[in-house]
């Protein structure tokens, strides 16, 4: 599908890149520091979490670059439910695990408003 760039196709692409980076980040920290089970090696897990969610970030990101308004919609969703909304009301740095999907599920909803304003 081919389509002309916006200011909210540009804006959504950055919110997408924006959760990608930050959840990679995120709970990378959040299993070096924190996951740590008897004898100092991590919880698997936990491990599989902090490759799992990053990686959903990341194919967010990358259908938002693409063109692929839906896909981008379903890792934000994805990401979002039930473990962003976990994370969203714990205190501190903890919280931006929660924020981290919620933008690309915002990028995924202004890519797909953007999709249907351009369908004739």
């Amino acid at each position: 599908m081919t389509s002309t760039a916006t200011p909210t196709t540009g804006l959504a692409r950055i919110l997408a890149t924006l959760g990608a980076v930050l959840s990679a980040c995120l709970w990378g920290t959040m299993v070096w520091t924190n996951a740590v089970g008897p004898g100092g090696e991590s919880v698997p897990p936990a491990v599989v979490a902090a490759l799992l969610f990053p990686g959903v970030a990341l194919a967010g990101a990358v259908a938002a670059w693409r063109d692929a308004p839906l896909v981008t919609l379903i890792a934000g969703l994805v990401g979002m439910f039930p473990v962003g909304l976990y994370f969203l009301p714990a205190p501190g740095l903890l919280k931006l695990i929660g924020i981290a999907p919620l933008l690309t599920l915002v990028a995924g909803v202004l890519l797909v408003r953007e999709l249907r304003r351009s369908d004739p």
